[in-house]
């Protein structure tokens, strides 16, 4: 206790199918109790991810679930984008797009986007929900993380002293370098989608922005053929940031893998794919 605050838990939720679960089991007991759930909204997500949240905040009300608070700045990402700056108005925030090289060779843009829309933004919250001044110490904070047992890899330790990082799906605690185990069952993302049919909830969509580069053929032409609205919006986001040298990125971007026009990409349209492609993506926990 810091300052004759009580130290809170919190959830990150992404509004994927694991920090879903994550905030169902806890709300219902099946985990222990955190104090609030925080989604962070970059103004950019698809329709159907705001339509379960809808759906989850509705859920919340009537069952007495877990607090969700859902902050972000505005305007959204992806006005920043249209406009080439960041949160705060001032600079290029990239995304992880696509580069073509001289040679032919691809690469990709570093991602800021996570960290400036998102974690910044649930950490502020954090902050503002202990009522913080400026430069006041933040109390030790748990915050919890829907990442599943098969995906070790994105397990990363606090950034902030302050912080302790829960990983329950992988019976991981951890504070600074070092790791706790805690006694709880692992959980697979196969396992969360079994939970949720099992007690006849919703899946969630995959959550990410409408226009993230992180996403397969079948996504973008998902959202081609049933959200035109978004599938207009992303083209002419991928036409704007086509030349990004003012911004210093001598190279042109692209939100296609293959380094084509979004609108000129070959999306596999006449083809039915019985496996369809995963994100590689990790906004959607």
């Amino acid at each position: 206790m810091i300052n004759g605050l009580k130290s809170l838990k919190f959830i990150s939720l992404g509004l994927g199918q694991q920090s879903t679960v994550l905030y169902l089991k806890s709300s219902l007991g099946e985990l222990p109790e955190v104090d609030y759930a925080i989604f962070a909204d970059t103004g950019s997500e698809s329709k159907p991810t705001y339509q379960y949240l809808k759906w989850l905040l509705n859920w919340q009300k009537q069952h007495n679930g877990i607090p969700i608070i859902v902050t972000g700045k505005k305007p959204s990402l992806y006005t920043d984008l249209i406009k080439g700056t960041n949160s705060s108005g001032t600079r290029f925030a990239s995304i992880p797009a696509f580069t073509k090289n001289p040679d032919g060779s691809k690469g990709i843009l570093k991602r800021q986007c996570t960290e400036e829309y998102k974690i910044v933004e649930i950490n502020k919250a954090i902050r503002k929900i202990y009522g913080l001044r400026k430069y006041q110490r933040t109390v030790q904070t748990e915050i919890w993380f829907g990442i599943t047992i098969e995906e070790l890899g994105r397990l990363k330790y606090p950034r902030y002293g302050w912080q302790i990082y829960f990983y329950p799906f992988c019976n991981l605690r951890m504070i600074k370098n070092r790791s706790e185990q805690q006694g709880f069952p692992v959980f697979r993302r196969t396992d969360c989608t079994s939970w949720l049919n099992h007690r006849g909830f919703p899946i969630p969509p995959k959550s990410a922005c409408f226009f993230c580069p992180y996403q397969s053929n079948t996504r973008w032409l998902d959202m081609k053929k049933n959200r035109p609205q978004e599938w207009d919006r992303a083209v002419k986001l991928d036409q704007q940031i086509r030349d990004s040298s003012k911004k210093g990125i001598k190279q042109p971007i692209f939100l296609h893998k293959d380094c084509v026009p979004l609108s000129e990409a070959n999306l596999n349209e006449d083809q039915l794919s019985l496996f369809p492609e995963e994100c590689d993506g990790v906004c959607d926990v």
